[in-house]
């Protein structure tokens, strides 16, 4: 399968004290190095400043017994720079016959990651997040187990390029289909294979947020994306209009910090395979 979710049930302890339930990675408190079984280290972080993670299956009943409101994330960055829950978010595998045919990609399959969208948008939000899973979700629904080919869909944008986030999200969309505006791939040769130009398209007359369309069956998957779903903690009501403002200090600004990121981990690990955060219509 060619999407791949990242959400584990796990068993979180701090100093001698262990709590089951369902515990995303920002609830994970930190702790000295132990030689308890199971101790898990994170890549390129010292020892001495890692959070450790006991990981069990527990029963689905267990689920809900975590309380991730009662807890405060702590920003912990891999030897790359970014957050570690990035390498938690879902991965999905694409085919791009244009790839293939230059050589830049064996069989043509590349596999995104959350943080090459953060990479094209220079940051990570919630909006960010929403467009990654919107189109994840959305080509898993178009091609079920089967790899999606980039370069065989076309993406519609309810909303004009220059309304709200709509050019943000339709930037996402292009790096995962292809698909791209006036200003694409023109093609190769005459018959101007590979093109992607004018595959993406604003203005559209659809219900959702943007449309997938396969090129190849015509199948069409309208897509929400309900970010009330997942609100920001209380605390950034507070501590957000100091931040915008330049007058928060060092702690408030961290703390917006770790407001913010929290809450797109949760929307891209916690709630990835939520349809009331995303709604898939197949036309």
């Amino acid at each position: 399968m060619f999407f791949k979710l990242q959400s584990e049930k796990t068993e979180w302890r701090r100093g001698g004290e262990v709590s089951d339930g369902l515990c995303p990675a920002a609830a994970i408190l930190p702790s000295r190095p132990t030689d308890k079984a199971g101790k898990r280290g994170l890549p390129g972080i010292p020892l001495y400043n890692q959070f450790y993670i006991f990981r069990r299956p527990l029963p689905q009943a267990e689920a809900g017994r975590f309380n991730q409101k009662e807890f405060r994330m702590t920003l912990i960055f891999n030897s790359d720079g970014f957050p570690v829950y990035f390498e938690q978010a879902p991965t999905i595998m694409v085919r791009d016959p244009l790839a293939e045919f230059l050589g830049a990609a064996e069989h043509g399959l590349m596999t995104y990651r959350y943080v090459d969208a953060v990479r094209l948008a220079g940051h990570s939000c919630p909006t960010v997040a929403g467009a990654y899973l919107m189109v994840c979700r959305g080509l898993k629904a178009l091609y079920g187990d089967d790899v999606p080919e980039r370069g065989g869909i076309e993406v519609r944008m309810r909303d004009g390029r220059d309304e709200g986030t709509t050019g943000v999200v339709a930037s996402v969309a292009t790096l995962l289909t292809g698909a791209a505006a006036e200003q694409g791939f023109g093609g190769i040769g005459m018959n101007r294979r590979f093109a992607r130009r004018d595959l993406l398209a604003f203005n559209g007359n659809i219900d959702g947020t943007l449309a997938l369309r396969r090129r190849d069956t015509g199948a069409t998957a309208e897509i929400d994306y309900h970010a009330q779903r997942v609100p920001f903690a209380p605390q950034m009501a507070e501590v957000m209009p100091k931040a915008v403002s330049g007058t928060a200090s060092d702690e408030e600004l961290r703390l917006f910090k770790e407001l913010w990121q929290e809450r797109t981990r949760a929307i891209l690990i916690d709630h990835a395979d939520d349809d009331g955060l995303i709604e898939i219509r197949l036309k």
